[in-house]
């Protein structure tokens, strides 16, 4: 589940529609994925976690007007936080972790549908694919773990990508009158 707020303007000539959109949005995306594997006896559970609680954009939008209804094409800017975790815990005492938390600069592009139902207000539905990029970390052994010799600490460089698909609906109210430069759709 995804909520926030949205701002823009668009600029229309004849059917075209041109626009510029920011919005801000408070989030509850993530992924866990929970494996274990069994190896001469020894049970090793592997817990990944990636999660975003908030995410920006600045898109850019070209669209056409179909009388009140806007068809459209969106992209641009995208920052968001993203936290992930990696954790191996093995029945023999071996341990290992892996955290960060990045806010991260990505990209965004989509498509939607905006309508006009009374001259001020709009409602609308929007695909967007969102990318963040990846998280890049280095594991660490958990105090205590067999295996790890006073001093020394073998490592694993891990990766997480952090991409994700919205689909969201939208009400809008649009300020300023008709004119040359306000869209009329």
């Amino acid at each position: 589940m995804l909520g926030g707020l949205q701002a823009g303007a668009n600029w229309q000539t004849g059917a075209i529609v041109l626009g510029v959109e920011a919005d801000l949005n408070g989030s509850d995306l993530g992924q866990r994925n929970i494996s274990t594997a069994s190896n001469f006896d020894i049970l090793r559970t592997f817990n990944e976690s990636i999660r975003n609680d908030w995410f920006a954009t600045v898109r850019g939008r070209a669209g056409w007007a179909i009388d009140a209804t806007l068809l459209y094409v969106t992209g641009g800017l995208a920052v968001g936080d993203v936290k992930g975790s990696w954790d191996l815990a093995s029945s023999n005492g071996y341990a290992k972790t892996a955290s960060l938390s990045e806010t991260r600069v990505g990209w965004t592009v989509g498509a939607g549908v905006e309508h006009a139902f009374t001259p001020n207000w709009t409602v609308k539905v929007e695909y967007l694919y969102t990318d963040l990029g990846s998280l890049d970390y280095t594991s660490t052994y958990v105090p205590g773990s067999t295996f790890a010799p006073p001093g020394a600490n073998y490592v694993e460089h891990l990766s997480q990508d952090f991409t994700f698909h919205t689909v969201r609906i939208g009400l809008n109210y649009k300020w300023g009158g008709p004119g040359p430069v306000v869209a009329k759709f």
